[in-house]
């Protein structure tokens, strides 16, 4: 498939633009100074990943996503900020300068996992069903 191939489908652009907002979401869940606005960024990135097992056509997983995940989980993070009366702003004690190594570990997870990956399944040829 070559990349105007890719471009003309339209679902290909329904899915980066949910991926971006994912990724974003995400990036903003582990970012945030305020733990309320971290457990909604964490909403938004769980419905985008539902959304996208829409795209995928998995709606039982997409529903079990939103039901479980958003609907129990979350919703039980935030009654537990709001009962113990947690702090929910930036904690000086635990606020650090080092952001390389964590960055760096990171960096090299991700690149051992595509590589596996690809090693894994580069052979292996997608067959359309339809």
């Amino acid at each position: 498939m070559s990349l105007a191939d890719w471009l003309s489908a339209p679902v290909n652009w329904v899915f980066t633009a949910i991926a971006l907002v994912v990724l974003f979401a995400g990036f903003r869940v582990v970012t945030s100074k305020n733990l309320v606005h971290a457990a909604l960024f964490l909403v938004a990135t769980l419905g985008g990943t539902a959304a996208l097992f829409l795209i995928l056509s998995a709606e039982f997983v997409a529903w079990v996503l939103v039901l479980v995940y958003i609907g129990a989980v979350v919703v039980l993070f935030l009654f537990g900020i709001m009962i113990t009366r947690a702090p929910t702003g930036a904690d000086v004690g635990l606020d650090s300068d080092e952001k390389v190594i964590p960055a760096v570990l990171s960096a090299a997870v991700f690149v051992m996992l595509a590589w596996a990956s690809i090693d894994a399944f580069a052979l292996l040829e997608i067959v359309s069903a339809g």
